[in-house]
């Protein structure tokens, strides 16, 4: 499996690993004409941490659902992300959606977007916002690189970073969310917190901190729909 993983508080489960090849002139060319719009560092205290630098989005709505992926690579496009996400296929080397030491999210709302979408969740929340549940930051923090290998004996080789990998869904957040309906989005989202683990190793609880923010302009990528995640 090789889709994305929504793991602890969540309860949900989509399976997800990485992959890094080196990138040619005209990737650093991107990057140096790009500055990324939503920033910061998720951290898990005394553990390891990870860089948030989404240069680029995608989504995709219908019938009040919407799908987005956040990415650190300005290299992302619409075609590779959804081949990346797509449920039930083959390993899939996603070197031009995850670069090493960052975050990348994936985010759903389940039925409550209309047009748009605004909430925040509080520190004091007595329970989760069900909307959002879905929704995953996924870090390859500290040292490592992306590499093809099994994660154990029972396991078939996939894509996975060979350091410390987290997964978390945020605790405390705001967002607002526009657009859609064959158009373009804008999303401004703001993080400061997140339940997680490192899900490759023995089970732990791994909350995560740290302020993420920004506005980004998301592009209408239909393809989102046919993952098997919408």
């Amino acid at each position: 499996m090789h889709a994305i993983q929504v793991s602890t508080a969540a309860g949900l489960l989509l399976a997800l690993a990485v992959g890094c090849s080196g990138k040619g002139d005209s990737a650093e060319d991107t990057v140096d004409s790009l500055d990324p719009k939503i920033t910061g560092t998720v951290t898990v205290e005394g553990e390891a941490s990870a860089e948030v630098a989404f240069y680029q989005a995608f989504a995709f709505n219908q019938g009040g659902t919407l799908l987005a992926y956040l990415s650190s690579s300005p290299t992302a496009t619409c075609e590779n992300v959804s081949d990346y996400l797509r449920t039930g296929q083959d390993p899939y080397d996603p070197v031009d959606m995850f670069e090493p030491s960052t975050c990348n999210f994936f985010l759903k709302i389940d039925g409550d977007y209309n047009g748009g979408y605004s909430y925040s969740q509080g520190a004091d929340a007595d329970q989760p916002n069900f909307a959002t549940l879905a929704s995953a930051m996924n870090c390859a923090m500290g040292t490592g690189e992306f590499d093809y290998f099994p994660l154990s004996e029972s396991d078939d080789p996939d894509y996975n970073w060979n350091g410390r990998w987290w997964e978390g869904v945020p605790s405390v957040y705001t967002y607002d969310l526009s657009g859609g309906d064959g158009d373009g989005y804008t999303f401004s989202i703001e993080m400061s917190a997140y339940d997680g683990s490192f899900v490759h190793e023995p089970l732990n609880d791994s909350p995560a901190v740290g302020a993420v923010s920004g506005t980004i302009d998301a592009s209408w990528c239909e393809l989102l729909g046919s993952t098997g995640l919408f």
